[in-house]
C-alpha cells in the first residue's frame, strides 16, 4: 500500500507527540513493506510562503510546505485550501494511488470531505489516480 501521513509539523526539528509518533508509524508501516511518504508544513520566514519541497528523514519522503501563517481570516487555521491542494500534488505526482492519513493539525477542506464521504476533520481516504 501507497500511504501519505499529513502532519502539522515533522522530525527532526519538531520532536513532538504527533510528529514522534507519525515518525515511528511510518517506519513500523516501511518495514512491513509499505511505501510510506509525509506532507508536512514548516514555518520558515527565509523561504517563501507556500514553497514545497522535498526532503528525507530516516529514508522516507517528507514533503515540507513553508507555511508561514499568513492567513485572511481565522477559518483558513484549519480550511486552508493551499496546503490541501499541495498535499493533493504528492500524492498523485507519481500517478498512483495513495491512502492519505491525516494525523491532526492539517485537514481536508469541507469540498474534500464532501467529495470523499469523509465525516470528520481528520480521516483516512484513498485517492485513485492515474
Amino acid at each position: 500500500m501507497r500511504i501519505l501521513f499529513l502532519v502539522h509539523d515533522f522530525l527532526p526539528a519538531h520532536p513532538s507527540g504527533t510528529e514522534v509518533y507519525t515518525g515511528a508509524l511510518a517506519l513500523r508501516l516501511r518495514e512491513r513493506g509499505h511505501e510510506v511518504r509525509i506532507f508536512a508544513t514548516e514555518k520558515d520566514i527565509a523561504r517563501p510562503h507556500l514553497f514545497l519541497s522535498q526532503r528525507e528523514w530516516q529514508g522516507l519522503v517528507v514533503h515540507e510546505l513553508v507555511n508561514n501563517l499568513f492567513y485572511e481570516d481565522f477559518r483558513e487555521t484549519w480550511d486552508f485550501p493551499p496546503a490541501e491542494r499541495a498535499s493533493e500534488r504528492c500524492s498523485t505526482s507519481s500517478g498512483r494511488t495513495w491512502c492519505t492519513s491525516c494525523t491532526f493539525s492539517i485537514s481536508p477542506s469541507a469540498a474534500s470531505r464532501r467529495r470523499t464521504g469523509a465525516a470528520s476533520r481528520c480521516s483516512s481516504r484513498c485517492t485513485t489516480t492515474g
